[in-house]
């Protein structure tokens, strides 16, 4: 290898390292979250006070925890409970549901973000 060759080899490296770090860590955090039952929407929470809330759906009754400007799913009726096992959620655009139940949550921050599906 001569030295041009590392040159490519470094910047290579760094861009591939920029472009990991921006793609899956910087994230805004949520400001609130809006939480829908059954496609209408329930209530804007905050996400800087920490409470409980619990939303009527479907088969029963879910409830939220929001600590420390997160948010996560701590009980809900479905089967499989794989709302409870998405674990907190804190960055703009997050979103997670409860399908059985149809109850589902999405984070918003100070600005909107688009995705790949925007245009």
């Amino acid at each position: 290898m001569n030295r041009t060759d590392l040159i490519i080899l470094g910047l290579s490296l760094a861009l591939i390292v920029g472009l990991f770090i921006r793609t899956f860590h910087p994230h805004e955090d949520g400001a609130y979250a809006y939480i829908r039952s059954d496609g209408a929407s329930v209530q804007r929470v905050d996400l800087h006070h920490d409470q409980i809330i619990r939303v009527k759906g479907p088969l029963g009754e879910t409830v939220f925890e929001v600590n420390a400007g997160k948010i996560r799913f701590i009980n809900s009726p479905c089967p499989n409970k794989i709302c409870i096992h998405s674990g907190w959620h804190d960055a703009a655009g997050d979103f997670a549901a409860c399908l059985p139940n149809r109850v589902t949550l999405e984070i918003k921050g100070s600005t909107s973000s688009y995705d790949s599906l925007s245009y």
